[in-house]
């Protein structure tokens, strides 16, 4: 019974191993179905998958020697159903794929990432020597193609002090560590205030005004929340105006913006005192003189248009 199935009541055939791949091959050849493959070979759709089903799970188990298919009850049938009504009854519908765990090979793509502690102990400033390494890798997809990441943290002993010395495991992102959402059933500015009540530092938030009560000095006229105000709100406003004028004004502070945008973009992900220190030294002369840009053009256009509410809304 090794390799034989049913395609009628009482006529039998035998497949050898190398047709049934060849008839498994003709699925989607030309756009050909599994119904068709198997009108063609006077066989069932339920035989196809079943062979399908048997190469797979012998890939999938590593066995790189011939495909070995074994019998498959096809139980009773109907003495008047010929193959070919049997198969035309059933629904052309192809099994889904299993995905499969990404195999790694000495051809896969590969990159070294060398984290080094540097060459003087910072717990002495004696000289380091390499002990060691730990090393971590994580898989890529890059443009339909594997590429194995390894990470190496060398690890490093004093000479002097024997201090062991090795930069930390990353953690995948230099970014703030997380996002809380607070929900409000209406815009009551009760509402952060309560929930704000005990912070302290700066608040990066838009112009909504339940915030002004957090800004305001305390009994002691000290200031707990510094505001942070939006800077997309605030350009917002200017490409509005430039949209609908094509004001040359407005359009300047958009591009003036845009420098920020830049910076922004350029340090993100980065550490936060990195962060800091690009901002002060790259961002604060830009911030600063959009500001005095802002203040001298209120005073020369129109205070009753687009434009200088966008002024307003930003100073």
């Amino acid at each position: 019974m090794r390799g034989e199935i049913l395609v009628g009541v009482e006529r039998r055939r035998r497949w050898s191993a190398d047709q049934k791949l060849s008839i498994l091959a003709e699925v989607g050849v030309n756009r050909a179905t599994v119904t068709q493959v198997a009108q063609r070979h006077e066989i069932t759709r339920q035989q196809i998958y079943a062979w399908r089903h048997k190469m797979r799970r012998e890939m999938d188990l590593g066995n790189t020697g011939p495909v070995t298919f074994l019998p498959v009850e096809l139980g009773e049938r109907d003495a008047t159903h010929t193959p070919s009504t049997i198969v035309s009854e059933a629904k052309d519908e192809t099994p889904a794929k299993r995905r499969r765990k990404p195999r790694v090979s000495d051809d896969t793509l590969r990159e070294r990432i060398v984290l080094d502690p540097g060459e003087d102990c910072p717990h002495c400033a004696g000289p380091l020597r390499l002990i060691g390494e730990d090393v971590s890798e994580i898989l890529e997809f890059i443009s339909a193609k594997l590429k194995l990441v390894e990470t190496a943290r060398l690890k490093k002993t004093c000479r002097r002090c024997e201090k062991i010395t090795q930069m930390p495991a990353p953690s995948g992102t230099a970014a703030p560590p997380g996002v809380a959402y607070y929900f409000s059933a209406d815009r009551k500015g009760e509402h952060p205030q309560k929930h704000l009540a005990a912070f302290k530092g700066i608040l990066q938030a838009d112009a909504y005004a339940g915030f002004k009560a957090l800004y305001a000095p305390d009994k002691e006229g000290n200031i707990k929340v510094r505001e942070a105000a939006c800077w997309a709100h605030l350009r917002r406003d200017f490409h509005d105006a430039w949209k609908a004028t094509g004001s040359v004004i407005a359009k300047e502070a958009i591009d003036r913006i845009g420098e920020v945008y830049d910076i922004e973009r350029e340090i993100t992900g980065k550490s936060s005192e990195n962060r800091l220190a690009v901002r002060q030294k790259q961002s604060k002369p830009k911030v600063v003189a959009f500001k005095a840009w802002a203040e001298d053009q209120l005073g020369k256009i129109s205070g009753k248009g687009d434009l200088a509410k966008a002024f307003r809304y930003a100073l």
